[in-house]
């Protein structure tokens, strides 16, 4: 009768220790993976919230405007100014007066007063991620009816918005740090790149 034979001590030390090595290498790239994914559902959020924008202010023939908003899930939101991000959040709406503010008492489609309708909203970004706005998209994202980005002012508009998280500043990382960029041209169109090997803004 043939005997049975287990694992000595020192073989399953061995299986422990390979499995040890392997996990270590394994976990901080399914960490960035699932960082990596988060900025990507971030960025693609703000995208749908800007094509949605532009093809209701061309739809209706009016402006309408993304505007960084500290309290968009509230039942009267509004748009910030000044301090504050993109982070905290983002409101949509059709901005009848052309004040790049969520107004109420307006006359919006010539039936009387209201307030400007309310299209869609962002909330905060997930936890440690940021965004940080650059060229004259700072506060705000206005489209004019035919389309095009215009500030209130008329003149284009056009700008970037960096999407970075706590891996920002070290990019000396094993894998390199990765961040994305909205880019909002004078025409309207919107473009992604992944950018790396700098600090993220």
């Amino acid at each position: 009768m043939r005997a049975h034979r287990g694992f000595t001590l020192i073989e399953l030390i061995i299986t422990l220790l390979v499995a040890i090595v392997l996990l270590s290498i394994a976990i901080p790239n399914f960490s960035s993976l699932i960082k990596d994914n988060r900025i990507t559902t971030q960025v693609n959020t703000l995208v749908r919230a800007l094509q949605l924008a532009r093809s209701t202010a061309i739809k209706r023939g009016q402006r309408v405007v993304v505007c960084r908003s500290s309290n968009s899930t509230s039942a009267s939101p509004s748009c910030d100014t000044g301090s504050g991000s993109w982070t905290e959040g983002w409101v949509v709406f059709v901005d009848c007066n052309n004040d790049a503010q969520v107004s109420t008492g307006v006359n919006c489609d010539g039936t009387g007063t209201q307030n400007e309708p309310i299209i869609d909203r962002g909330p905060p970004a997930p936890q440690a991620i940021t965004l940080a706005a650059t060229g004259s998209t700072t506060d705000y994202v206005s489209y004019s009816g035919s389309g095009f980005p215009r500030l209130t002012s008329g003149q284009p508009q056009n700008g970037a918005i960096d999407f970075c998280d706590d891996r920002k500043t070290n990019n000396n990382s094993s894998p390199p740090t990765l961040w994305r960029v909205l880019s909002i041209s004078q025409t309207g169109s919107l473009s992604t790149e992944t950018k790396g090997g700098i600090a993220c803004p």
